[in-house]
């Protein structure tokens, strides 16, 4: 985050802890210390003394004041830290500083095959980011899942009523069976809850994580076998929409509605037979390929601009 200190939160005794926690998590890379005013904190009881925390503070602030003429590459969310909050970004030092310690929480329907897809998407596309994400010391960025999307909607309702928004992300499967039908109920009252408490949703596009998988990854499969590698051949004479809505799992659906019917009536007979069976419940592990797989120029072309939507939703709350 970008965080600015108000002169009234840096003159105030008993904001003083508060902001030296604050002050430690910039200084380990978390956060930047930003703001117009930063010249006017010079003289702040914050900063002037010979303490430990008034020496950490000069240096920091000192750095930040040479920073400011620079863009902030990777954070997106700013806060200020007040006395009287007046804005939706607007903390209590003690408030800011539970926010400024605590990590990104990415909470997703499963945490390992989601988190396998979030963590390639990150890696292929996003240096900046993986790099903030894989420093070292505290874990920055935490993907959580506690259920279906009923618990993730009562999770956030948890997370935000009564307390400073929290550093959230919800990542949500739209279970969209074709281009033009809508998300699920469920995921349309999650994105919902979460707009309503000001927290980053991503709404896939797709149907779900798997949808966005590339062909270098479906190929790179260690325990594939001719069955599979026939499945991946008629998965390529998709269209990109009929990619993006095929049920990678449990393959073509034996009772389909009319709109999806209508998506996949034109395939070859070969391609339904193959199709028909999906690539079963373990295909997310495909997403865990790395060796000597590069799947960038893929994931950007299967993305359609839906993965950087997604990534900057996420640097939302960096």
């Amino acid at each position: 985050m970008i965080i600015e200190i108000s002169r009234q939160a840096a003159d105030d005794a008993d904001a003083q802890r508060s902001l030296d926690r604050i002050l430690i998590m910039i200084e380990e890379g978390w956060h930047l210390w930003g703001g117009d005013d930063l010249e006017e904190l010079a003289n702040s009881r914050l900063v002037r003394g010979q303490g430990r925390a008034e020496r950490r503070a000069h240096d920091l602030l000192k750095a930040a004041i040479t920073r400011g003429a620079y863009p902030a590459r990777i954070h997106r969310r700013q806060v200020r830290v007040v006395l009287s909050p007046a804005e939706a970004d607007d903390l209590r030092p003690e408030d800011a500083a539970e926010v400024a310690e605590s990590p990104v929480i990415v909470l997703v329907e499963n945490r390992e095959a989601d988190g396998d897809f979030l963590r390639r998407v990150v890696a292929e596309l996003d240096r900046s980011l993986h790099r903030y994400w894989n420093a070292g010391g505290r874990e920055r960025v935490v993907i959580d899942s506690v259920g279906g999307k009923g618990q993730m909607e009562l999770q956030v309702k948890r997370a935000c009523e009564g307390r400073p928004r929290p550093r959230l992300v919800v990542i949500v499967d739209s279970d969209r069976r074709t281009p033009s039908s809508p998300a699920s109920p469920e995921a349309t009252r999650l994105h919902a809850c979460c707009e309503r408490y000001g927290v980053s949703c991503w709404l896939l596009r797709k149907r779900e994580a798997e949808n966005y998988l590339p062909r270098a990854l479906l190929e790179a499969r260690s325990d594939a076998g001719r069955e599979h590698r026939r499945r991946v051949d008629a998965w390529g004479q998709l269209t990109p929409d009929q990619k993006d809505h095929y049920d990678m799992k449990d393959g073509l659906a034996t009772e389909p509605y009319a709109e999806e019917e209508a998506l996949f009536a034109a395939l070859a007979p070969e391609v339904r037979a193959a199709l028909t069976q999906g690539f079963g419940p373990r295909i997310g592990k495909c997403w865990q390929e790395w060796s000597g797989v590069q799947a960038r120029a893929e994931l950007v072309e299967r993305s359609r601009g839906d993965l950087e939507q997604g990534l900057e939703l996420l640097r939302s709350q960096v």
